[in-house]
């Protein structure tokens, strides 16, 4: 049995044995997926969502291989780009990750992706000033942008990465208007 039938027959056991009220819209759309796979139509979806559950059991490299497939028929989808990010990150690639995450932001300045990129920056292991402030920045971004994408607690770090971090620098300026936060 190939994986697209073994996918789709382990939804199909899911949705047996889980509350209908409990069905996630997310989880619905993955099972439409897999089914217009298997009907030998190809859904775009399908390989950003096959990136993300491989990425989640830790398989980076073939999550990579599944990212690349959307990249090449989406190149300017920003929510692609910062996919890419996510896993590079996971992988401890923070330079690519960041890299990605600012392709990202260049198509579409979303505090998500602002929210990402940060959270890089803060774990970028060479620590440096550079990276420190323009981690800062990118919280400072999520805050000012902040839409239904970015949930509470999302929001409280970006606060008090905000807050905790202390910056000594003529060169530096909080930002306070939204429009500095475009690329």
């Amino acid at each position: 049995m190939d994986e697209i039938s073994l996918a789709i027959q382990a939804y199909e056991i899911y949705f047996e044995v889980v509350d209908e009220a409990d069905v996630t819209p997310e989880t619905l759309r993955v099972f439409e997926v897999y089914q217009a796979i298997a009907n030998g139509e190809y859904d775009e979806d399908f390989y950003y969502f096959r990136a993300n559950q491989l990425r989640q059991y830790g398989l980076f490299d073939e999550a990579l291989e599944s990212n690349q497939v959307s990249l090449e028929n989406s190149p300017d989808d920003a929510e692609l780009h910062s996919q890419r990010g996510v896993i590079l990150k996971d992988m401890g690639s923070y330079a690519d990750a960041i890299d990605e995450f600012t392709i990202a932001l260049e198509i579409d300045p979303l505090p998500q992706i602002f929210y990402n990129r940060g959270v890089t920056h803060r774990d970028d292991d060479l620590n440096t000033f550079d990276s420190m402030v323009a981690g800062v920045h990118d919280m400072q971004c999520v805050v000012l942008l902040a839409d239904d994408t970015i949930t509470e607690d999302q929001i409280a770090y970006a606060e008090q990465a905000i807050t905790l971090t202390f910056i000594e620098s003529d060169d530096y300026e909080p930002i306070t208007d939204p429009a500095d936060c475009v690329p």
